[in-house]
């Protein structure tokens, strides 16, 4: 495959892009949180939102000080809080 292939494939399939049904290209973005946005999300306060992340909340930290931003994906706590916590059963 010549370079000038390998680039007009990589223009034609972005990465980003998945194959939904076979047939069409859908572009699914997910747009980053922040702490206070995740608090919001998952119906929390901010503090515990603090302490999840000291427990291993899969985030992105902007920044190596202290007052570094987090930014968090809605699908990757989601998935970590169904991995990690149970949701309590209806009482009968």
């Amino acid at each position: 495959m010549s370079n000038i292939t390998r680039r007009q494939s990589r223009i034609a399939n972005p990465p980003g892009l998945r194959y939904i049904d076979g047939m069409r290209k859908i572009k699914q973005i997910e747009r980053f949180l922040s702490i206070d946005e995740v608090a919001e999300f998952i119906g929390i306060n901010r503090r515990t939102v603090e302490r999840l992340i000291q427990k291993g909340l899969p985030g992105y930290k902007l920044g190596e000080n202290k007052k570094a931003r987090r930014l968090f994906l809605p699908s990757e706590v989601q998935a970590w809080i169904k991995a990690n916590y149970r949701t309590p059963k209806p009482k009968k």
